[in-house]
Order: C-alpha cells, then structure tokens, then sequence
C-alpha cells in the first residue's frame, strides 16, 4: 500500500501518553497513530450511519414514544 508523510503538531503530555503506549505495546508511534486513525474513521463511519438511520425513520414518520424516551433515559442515567 502506497503511503504518505503526514506531519501534524500536538502537546508535550500527548505526545508522551503516544511514546508511552507505543513502546508498552513494542510499536512505533506511526503504528499507534495509524490505529487510532483507523478506529476513529470506523466510529465515525458508525456514527453517522446511526445519524442517517434516524433520520431516514423521522422522514417516515417513526419516533419514539415518551415511554421509549424515558426508559432510554434511565438507561443512560444507571451507565453513569
């Protein structure tokens, strides 16, 4: 696979958490950084696909009822 240099800026406490991890873990800091691209672009990619299902179920007119709603809510409330 072709690749590219990608140079970007970051600060000291970062970028010691990224050394720290990549030698706990005995990669280089582009292993690190190319993972963590690949899960923020796959949970984003989920994200939006969820965004664009909800929205799709409003266009026809299908929302949650309040009981739906609320028991959602004390879902989130019993995560914390």
């Amino acid at each position: 696979m072709a690749t590219v240099n990608i140079s970007f800026r970051t600060d000291k406490k970062k970028a010691a958490k990224l050394d720290s991890l990549a030698r706990a873990a005995g990669r280089t800091r582009t292993e690190v950084i190319d993972e963590a691209l690949d899960s923020h672009f796959f949970l984003q990619e989920v994200i939006l696909a969820r965004i664009d299902a909800g929205i799709r179920g409003a266009d026809e007119g299908r929302f949650a009822t309040e009981d739906e709603v609320q028991a959602e809510f004390a879902r989130w409330r019993r995560a914390k």
